[in-house]
């Protein structure tokens, strides 16, 4: 079900309810291309499998000139297939090809993360972010991102700053750069891998 409706200066909202998002959406439209509108959102669940959420990270790839600001709270937030918990998002643009990321909140039983960062456009756009992940069950957690039987157990903090080439949606690895501080307790990891990890795999963190 689709409920919007739009005035004659470009602004629009609107209710929806489907099976992959459902809440209230509103669109201000911006003056000029430095202050490009503002996107306004309380959803109960928005869900981007990975057709879509593969369209969204193109879209940001190709650079956009702009990007809107946008006040978005989502109680049940799903990314491919991954359900993530709930997630607040404030940003604003900053200028050409620069959009500020104001407060990134993802709560979910097992952890919260916080964090805030700037992403830059352009020819070599690259996102920089600062984070704070409260961890009240490692294990559990990495289960939820799709790493199950990983680690049992374990609590503790990872903060730090980190930084990778492309869009806020596209973490890639071969890019990344930054640092971390990692408190970790009570926990051991399961999986024996390759060289050094072999050693940390039969170890419990300290």
């Amino acid at each position: 079900m689709l409920g919007v409706s739009q005035d004659n200066t470009g602004n629009w909202r609107g209710s929806v309810d489907a099976d992959q998002l459902g809440g209230y959406v509103e669109y201000r439209a911006g003056s000029d291309a430095a202050h490009p509108g503002r996107v306004y959102a309380r959803l109960s669940r928005l869900a981007l499998p990975p057709a879509e959420a593969n369209t969204v990270e193109t879209l940001l790839a190709e650079a956009p000139t702009t990007v809107p600001a946008l006040d978005i709270v989502i109680d049940n937030f799903e990314l491919r297939g991954k359900k993530l918990g709930r997630i607040e998002l404030e940003g604003v643009n900053r200028g050409a090809r620069e959009w500020r990321l104001n407060k990134l909140a993802l709560t979910n039983p097992e952890a919260q993360l916080t964090g805030s960062g700037q992403w830059q456009a352009g020819a070599s756009p690259r996102m920089v972010m600062d984070f704070k992940l409260d961890l009240a069950d490692s294990g559990a957690f990495m289960e939820r991102l799709g790493f199950a039987g990983t680690l049992r157990g374990g609590k503790g903090r990872v903060a730090g700053q980190v930084s990778w080439a492309g869009s806020p949606l596209a973490f890639h690895v071969p890019s990344l750069d930054g640092k971390l501080n990692i408190a970790l307790d009570n926990g051991q990891f399961l999986k024996a891998g390759p060289g050094a990890a072999r050693l940390f795999s039969v170890l419990s963190l300290q």
